[in-house]
């Protein structure tokens, strides 16, 4: 046999392994779903990876329809029901190579905060606080928001309705501020200097 047909062989069982370009992180955690028809949902994650995420979830779907889910801690994905799973379906998502490297890291973030137990790495002391606020998104969508927590560098906000963009401008009362990330029923915003 040539070197190069043991080459071609090698390739071949490697590939017969495993296809997926990225590894699989299981991370549960809740989504909230919106088909292209508007129909909303709740799921939660089983896993998730660079190419996709797999949904628990009763909602029935139909494979190739277009969703969008907007995932705690790593904020909206937007993507095709690619298969059927026996806890729901997955998802397999697209992203512009920006967005894959944040959303990697964000997940990377995630995981070894859980497993090596690392502590909140943010700048400025927190003060859980409650309130009401009025939040002006980007988009032009005015939510009201309770407060969760706030600090001189941001604020963590609790919203029964949609959240903005990740990385879009929010403006909090006179303050203006990006949204930083997704937190469990709600959003972080970063206040801009």
């Amino acid at each position: 046999m040539s070197d190069l047909s043991t080459k071609r062989l090698l390739v071949r069982n490697i590939g017969a392994k495993d296809r997926r370009r990225f590894r699989r992180v299981i991370h549960e955690t809740t989504a909230r779903c919106l088909w292209k028809d508007g129909h909303e949902f709740n799921a939660k994650t089983v896993d998730l990876c660079g190419g996709g995420v797999s949904l628990r979830t009763d909602e029935p779907c139909n494979l190739g329809d277009q969703i969008i889910i907007y995932v705690d801690q790593l904020g909206r994905l937007a993507g095709t029901a690619a298969r059927k799973t026996e806890e729901g379906f997955a998802v397999s998502v697209k992203f512009v190579p920006q967005k894959l490297d944040k959303f990697v890291d964000q997940l990377t973030w995630i995981v070894n905060q859980r497993s090596l137990g690392l502590e909140d790495d943010r700048l400025s002391r927190r003060r859980t606080s409650s309130g009401q606020l009025i939040a002006t998104y980007e988009s032009g969508i005015v939510a009201q928001c309770n407060v969760i927590d706030i600090s001189l560098l941001g604020v963590a906000l609790r919203t029964s309705g949609p959240r903005p963009e990740i990385g879009s401008r929010v403006q909090i009362g006179r303050k203006a501020g990006r949204c930083a990330r997704y937190v469990e029923n709600g959003f972080a915003v970063e206040f801009l200097k």
